[in-house]
């Protein structure tokens, strides 16, 4: 072998050429990263003084809002029209304040009242309705503007009727600038009568002033004269701007609103971080502020807008730091990059040289190799196969002819062509385990007497001096005996779970079962024998003795028939369950069993509805397990029918069949029981203390006693709470006909 000369040094402009590229690349993104920067914060500022200008406009049409409701009860006292207590609740419930109006705890009148007729107008409030209506606080005073209406009635409202509210000054002065203006008018910021809680709101009051004649006055003097009252609302402000920024995920700013020009915390109505939970600290500096001043009622609010934390305009720069990290990234990814190229470049020049010697060592090496392998032009012929590769698929290298691995077809369909085709540009690729059968492409070639092996394969090219693709060399490991040993213990450890669920919900339903027989066995037993002690120990009235045989009976047939049950279950597991047939009107039995189950019907409460079509008449079977389907399954009707529901049972003629029909309006049966609902044993509800009784044994045995008859059975639900519906059908008997013969199951 010869050595391998050292790589020859590059010459200095390429040494240079890395830190040329990483100066470029980190002055771009520098000078991107600054243009970035200034145009992020302008944008920003503009999307926060929109945000600020869309706050304001919501705030002051949600205060608009409010005044039009109000102007719209004022004018239901228009033209000196007397407003009756239950006019006004109808005139307040139509327009919905609770549910279109948040924040107003509700809509009132409050009426002038002279110091003279104080005591009538109570009387007056006492025959509409209010027995314990007075005017607070108690005291003489010329005038009065007692709390007259107030909706919606709620026990919070309600405790401020007959509150004099031209006692107490902050309201006086709203209402008298209402009064001079004849305009909404707004009061200063109060704590409303109605806060009653341990978190009390800040509040205000909206008055609109109401004259006598409708209209209002031109001057001040007839302003006072022509008063009659005012419509006004109290407002909660947290309440009121609260959803203020309705749906959005993320607003941009938050709103400090107070009350007059100043900002003091006396001052503060409403801050949108504190109502919803997650005040700013002291310590926030916000990004962005703004203050705007709304006129509300006649009275300035100062609103204090500033950036939201966790909004996107909270942080400054994101983008432009964004950017020159990017840049100083690809900067130095370049370089290395480069560095890396230049030096590979001298590397590749001395393992040229090698790559030749090796060649030859390389081809000896694949023919005596254990390990199949193929080798293909560029072009997708194989040039040269070893010995292994014979071996495993029994085919030489001249019987290969014309085949071509790129236009293979199998390859395609199994979706392995993608992968070979990288290996021909070049990239070296693991392909994915796959079953080839050389039968399959070409018929006949293969010598082997079952040629399909399962193969994984690693593909990569050789290439020459020039960096192209010369030869694209395959390897070949067969894997055909370690999958089908895989397959046989992925086979064996799924057919041991299958088995293992099965049983364990065998075990699980016979725990079920056994619990809930024992339950239902024991109930009419110990009811049986606690009425037995007591009629046996005597000296007990005649009524009281009836009562306890009553229960007796009852309790024992419900057991004999819980007993019939299982040993119906136990004929039909044991195929002794035989039927004596006969032609059977199906109309009486099915009239026979809604009168069977009609006592327990009216004691829940439950509607029995009947539909019978005289054509659907006989049937050939044994009237009394033909009774036992139909008892069964409008037992079960009932049963899981809540009172006021109803039954309704349908006998038509459909398809030379005769159909039963039994629907109600129950609770329904789940979608994923549905399916199990007829098998034995099963019960959408499996606990012991469920809410009915019974040991799920009576739709199968249904099931089991009209598949005997021929027929078959279908259940039915919309789902849980929908009512469910059963039907079955049984073939009807020809006219003059015999019945079939009974067969034992």
């Amino acid at each position: 072998m010869k050595p391998v000369p050292h790589p020859t040094r590059p010459r200095a402009p390429r040494m240079w050429l890395p830190y040329v590229v990483l100066a470029v690349v980190a002055a771009a993104a520098g000078a991107v990263a600054y243009s970035a920067r200034a145009s992020s914060a302008a944008n920003d500022r503009l999307r926060f003084d929109n945000a600020v200008q869309r706050t304001a406009d919501a705030v002051g049409e949600r205060i608009q809002t409010h005044v039009d409701v109000l102007r719209a009860g004022a004018g239901l006292f228009a033209a000196d029209r007397e407003v009756s207590r239950e006019e006004f609740r109808r005139f307040v419930e139509r327009i919905e304040v609770e549910r279109r109006y948040p924040g107003a705890m509700g809509v009132g009148f409050t009426a002038r009242v002279g110091a003279s007729g104080r005591e009538a107008f109570a009387d007056s409030l006492r025959r509409q309705g209010v027995p314990d209506f007075r005017v607070s606080p108690e005291g003489e005073r010329e005038v009065y503007q007692p709390v007259t209406y107030i909706e919606p009635r709620d026990a919070r409202n309600l405790s401020a009727l007959g509150f004099d509210m031209w006692s107490e000054p902050v309201r006086r002065e709203a209402m008298e600038r209402a009064r001079d203006t004849g305009l909404p008018a707004a009061s200063r910021r109060v704590t409303l009568v109605t806060e009653t809680g341990e978190r009390k709101q800040a509040g205000f009051l909206i008055y609109v002033p109401v004259y006598r004649g409708g209209d209002v006055p031109a001057d001040v003097g007839a302003r006072r004269e022509a008063l009659r009252g005012f419509v006004y609302s109290p407002f909660r402000a947290d309440d009121l701007l609260a959803g203020l920024f309705g749906t959005m995920p993320l607003p941009l700013c938050d709103i400090a609103v107070y009350d007059g020009a100043g900002a003091s915390p006396e001052d503060l109505m409403h801050r949108s971080d504190v109502a919803r939970g997650t005040p700013a600290p002291e310590s926030y500096a916000p990004r962005f502020t703004a203050e705007k001043t709304l006129d509300v009622g006649g009275r300035p609010w100062r609103v204090r807008f500033f950036t939201r934390r966790g909004s996107d305009i909270e942080r400054a720069g994101r983008a432009a730091t964004l950017i020159a990290l990017t840049g100083a990234a690809f900067g130095l990814t370049l370089f290395f990059v480069t560095r890396a190229q230049v030096r590979a470049r001298s590397q590749a020049e001395a393992a040229a040289s090698e790559a030749r010697a090796s060649e030859n060592r390389f081809r000896t090496l694949v023919e005596q190799s254990p390990v199949s392998t193929q080798i293909f032009s560029p072009d997708g012929r194989t040039v040269r196969v070893n010995r292994a590769w014979e071996r495993l698929w029994g085919v030489t290298l001249e019987q290969l002819g014309d085949y071509n691995i790129l236009k293979d077809p199998q390859l395609e369909e199994k979706g392995i062509a993608p992968h070979i085709k990288r290996g021909f540009e070049g990239e070296p690729t693991r392909v994915p385990a796959i079953l080839y059968d050389p039968e399959q492409t070409i018929p006949g070639i293969t010598s082997n007497e079952d040629p399909r092996r399962w193969v994984s394969a690693v593909i990569y090219p050789v290439r020459d001096e020039a960096g192209r693709v010369r030869e694209v060399v395959l390897i070949h490991e067969d894997i055909t005996e370690r999958v089908r040993a895989e397959d046989e213990v992925r086979a064996q450890v799924e057919a041991a779970e299958c088995a293992r669920r099965e049983a364990e919900e065998a075990s699980r339903l016979k725990d079920e079962f056994l619990a809930t027989l024992s339950h239902e066995l024991r109930t009419p037993l110990t009811s049986i024998l606690g009425w037995a002690k007591l009629l046996r120990a005597g000296g007990l009235e005649p009524e009281f003795v009836a009562r306890g045989l009553e229960a007796v009976e009852r309790n024992a047939v419900a057991q004999t028939r819980l007993i019939g049950d299982l040993l119906d279950v136990s004929r039909i597991v044991a195929g002794q369950l035989r039927l004596e047939p006969r032609p059977v009107e199906l109309a009486g039995v099915v009239e026979a069993g809604i009168e069977s189950v009609r006592p327990a019907a009216d004691a829940r409460g439950v509607r029995l509805e009947l539909s019978l079509d005289p054509s659907a008449c006989t049937v050939s079977g044994d009237p009394d397990r033909l009774q036992q389907v139909v008892w069964n399954l409008l037992s079960n009707a009932v049963k899981f029918t809540p009172r006021g529901g109803r039954v309704v049972v349908r006998l038509a003629r459909a398809d030379g069949h005769a159909e039963v029909e039994v629907s109600d309006t129950g609770r329904g049966i789940p979608a994923e029981f549905l399916p199990y609902v007829f098998d034995r044993f099963r019960q959408a509800d499996g606990r012991i203390t469920r809410e009915h009784g019974g040991l799920g044994l009576g739709l199968s045995i249904a099931r089991h006693l009209v598949e005997l008859h021929g027929g078959t059975i279908t259940a039915a639900s919309p789902g849980e709470g929908r009512g469910a519906t059963f039907r079955f059908r049984l073939p009807l008997v020809a006219d003059g006909g015999s019945g079939a013969g009974a067969e034992g199951v």
